[in-house]
């Protein structure tokens, strides 16, 4: 078994060199060497090369696993990029409609494109009418799904998307009364649909996504995501070995422990894996969950390793760009967390309770202490790259909410059975259920609320800390030391570091003159002024990245230890503006929000800011007339426009001063408009100027740039399709010397106003 091991595991690791590593190009050299390798060992004829030679096997077979891959499924989607084509598709799920778009996933069948899934977004809804299963014809822009905002992108490819596009014509539709492939589809949204009838409206959500993983009304309710990603409870809502463990469970209490009924739960595993999307956690735990039941049939033990490394090689075999995928790697890197040091952890926690009913009794926190510390091992690393923080506290929350998440797992599909015959027992049941659920969801909030709940990697401390505590923990279990010391010493030493560096961290910014920030936001705008413990924020909104303008402005102050803005201006309500506002608002602590006087009749983002204020019980206040503020030494004076006859000329201009040095945004201004507002206020002596509409030829007129005498310009910009910033602009901040810093190549940019100067820091 331990050969398969080491040829799984090796395939694996040239699957991965593949997707994030070596260029498409070079995989036939190495996919040549790693073949010539294993011939010259072959060769030798040498028993002790054997783990050599089944090595260079597996890593030849993986580097030829993603290039035939790529050049049956990627290489035809970039051939195809740019290209309006008619094609027909099978409808794969039922269309999402957003406000202002559908977007379907259909598996293409034309004879002119490859046959692969893709996603296609229309801005005309789909009739109600059509179900997965159905034949669409339509004409669509392609492109491949491995780009995004102008950068490569493999999480579509991951879900074995190879292919998106804009539906440029009507969508004609071919029904298909019954398909069999599209049976777990529609079985799974038959349970959605049942739970939302038998729960109570405040847990339906959270059951949907913990029942079959359908968390698109999860997502919605930002205020239970944003707890229960920062408490660190996102995994149980993330179908993977945790739900099928459980699944398999009630099974055998309902079927008994027989060969027969393993068969059966085997069937079952393979369908639930299905009705929830067959994502890669899934899959996983689908696979290894079958060894460990087929294990005893066939008399053989199962070897978590080898169980480990086939299921894995299984799925990129299948599609090899799952690589990229986030769950992928963290449900892997979690079970290897359990199985090289959950039974250790509870060994050392139960070892020194001799009475028997006490250790029965203690038995089951220690396991699910020892598994959630277990799992953290590997994950943690992963959390902190993909997300840019670590839940400390997520053992914790795990501990206290296990026997719920079980609890309401089987007793939610106990629900569903019952509802599916009669609905008042389902009803009745599903009431006493929403209690533990409304038990887990106050754990996540009351955690997500705790000190420090959440350690961001925004800034130096927090990744330095976590690689300050790895190194700590590998150098206490290489010494000597008794175990006891193994385990005391290095958590302590952490906590502590951990606590000085972030009141070191916070320290310095309360101690600055005063700190301006430009945030990577993408192609959006978010300004951040700090002054001693108070904070303004101009703007939270962006567009062209993947990140919400909210999520990247949340953590940079939270890594600075700043909860509360205390006033947030939003310039105009335009997506790139103020977009992340709703996000903001649960990582923060808003007080005050002034916006421009304008008719905001029809205006969806201002709708949405005023409903995510109004929850969290925040006043707007709209900017009248000319209007001064102070924050420690920070002064403020906003000016409004209010004859504006377009949205953009509506935005509040904002000069702030840090004693002498000052900094004027003018928002998304025109250059007329900004003609008018110099003629009717004396602006001059300016250090800092934010540049108008990301640098658009249309602002930042002549006049602003001489009148303003500014040496410096921040131009907040990303990826997008406007040409921000324009070349005029940029030759006009040349023409009168303006050392010029943009967050798209400059990322973040952080200035430090000391005594009469600014000092850049990015």
């Amino acid at each position: 078994m331990r050969k398969l091991a080491v040829g799984t595991l090796s395939f694996s690791v040239a699957v991965f060199l593949s997707c994030y590593l070596l260029p498409v190009k070079v995989l036939p050299a190495a996919i040549a060497l790693s073949f010539l390798i294993v011939a010259v060992l072959l060769l030798l004829r040498k028993d002790q090369l054997r783990a050599f030679i089944i090595s260079g096997i597996g890593l030849c077979l993986g580097f030829s696993c993603f290039y035939v891959k790529y050049n049956i499924k990627l290489l035809p989607a970039h051939i195809l990029d740019g290209q309006t084509v008619s094609v027909s598709g099978r409808l794969l799920d039922y269309p999402v409609r957003n406000e202002d778009y559908t977007r379907f996933t259909v598996k293409l069948i034309s004879d002119n494109v490859p046959t692969v899934n893709a996603v296609f977004y229309s801005s005309e809804s789909l009739d109600d009418g059509i179900v997965p299963g159905d034949i669409l014809n339509f004409t669509a822009k392609l492109k491949p799904s491995d780009e995004k905002y102008g950068e490569r992108y493999f999480n579509q490819t991951a879900k074995n998307i190879f292919i998106t596009g804009s539906v440029k014509s009507e969508i004609e539709a071919e029904h298909h009364k019954f398909y069999l492939p599209a049976l777990p589809v529609k079985l799974g949204s038959a349970v959605s649909e049942l739970t939302e009838e038998i729960f109570p409206a405040d847990t339906a959500t959270f059951m949907k996504s913990l029942l079959i993983g359908d968390k698109a009304d999860f997502y919605e309710d930002l205020e239970l995501k944003t707890a229960m990603q920062t408490a660190g409870l996102m995994h149980i809502v993330a179908i993977s070995g945790m739900h099928i463990t459980f699944l398999v469970g009630l099974l055998k209490l309902l079927l008994g422990n027989t060969k027969r009924s393993s068969l059966i739960c085997i069937v079952l595993v393979w369908f639930f894996v299905l009705v929830t999307g067959a994502g890669p956690s899934a899959v996983r735990a689908g696979v290894m969950q079958t060894l460990l039941l087929l294990a005893p049939i066939f008399r053989r033990e199962n070897d978590p390793v080898t169980s480990l490394s086939l299921a894995l090689a299984l799925i990129l075999a299948v599609n090899p760009f799952a690589a990229a995928s986030v769950g992928l790697q963290l449900s892997f890197a979690a079970m290897a967390g359990l199985y090289s040091f959950a039974l250790p952890i509870n060994r050392y926690l139960l070892r020194k309770i001799k009475k028997r009913k006490l250790k029965k009794v203690l038995r089951l926190p220690a396991a699910s202490v020892a598994s959630s510390l277990a799992v953290m091992v590997y994950t943690l690393p992963l959390t902190a790259i993909h997300f840019g923080y670590v839940s400390l506290y997520s053992v914790l929350s795990n501990v206290l909410v296990f026997w719920a998440v079980s609890l309401c797992f089987c007793g939610g599909v106990v629900c569903c059975l019952i509802g599916l015959i009669f609905k008042m027992p389902a009803v009745f049941l599903a009431e006493i259920l929403a209690w533990p659920i409304r038990f887990i969801i106050f754990v996540a909030k009351f955690v997500a609320d705790l000190p420090l709940a959440a350690v961001y990697m925004d800034s130096s401390y927090g990744a330095l800390w976590l690689i300050f505590t790895y190194i700590l923990f590998i150098l206490a279990f290489l010494s000597k030391a008794k175990t006891r010391f193994k385990v005391i010493f290095p958590t302590v030493i952490s906590a502590i570091m951990l606590v000085f560096s972030f009141q070191l961290n916070k320290f310095s910014y309360e101690n600055a003159d005063g700190v301006i920030t430009a945030l990577d936001i993408g192609q959006g705008q978010c300004i951040c002024l700090m002054s001693g413990d108070k904070t303004v924020l101009y703007d939270c909104g962006g567009m062209g990245t993947l990140q919400n303008a909210g999520n990247t402005a949340g953590a940079y102050l939270n890594a600075r230890g700043r909860k509360d803005i205390d006033l947030l201006i939003l310039s105009h309500m335009q997506k790139d503006h103020v977009n992340g506002v709703a996000q903001l608002m649960e990582l923060c602590n808003v007080k005050r929000i002034i916006i421009p006087l304008y008719d905001y009749t029809d205006n969806r983002y201002f709708s949405e800011v005023k409903e995510a204020a109004e929850s969290k019980n925040i006043k707007i206040e709209y900017l009248r007339s000319k209007r001064e503020e102070s924050f420690n030494n920070l002064d403020l004076t906003l000016y409004p426009n209010n004859n504006a006859r377009e949205i953009n000329n509506s935005s509040i201009k904002l000069l702030a001063s840090f004693g002498d040095y000052d900094l004027l945004a003018t928002g998304d201004c025109d250059a007329k408009t900004e003609q008018s507002f110099l003629r009717n206020n004396a602006i001059e002596d300016i250090e800092l100027l934010i540049a108008g509409h990301h640098g658009s030829k249309t602002s930042n007129s002549h006049e602003l740039l001489f009148s303003t005498g500014a040496d410096t310009v921040f131009i907040s910009c990303g990826y997008n399709s406007y040409g921000h910033p324009t070349e005029e602009a940029l030759e006009r901040f040349a023409k009168y010397s303006y050392n010029i810093y943009r967050t798209d190549l400059n990322s973040t940019i952080e200035l430090r106003i000391g005594r009469n100067y600014g000092k850049i820091i990015h």
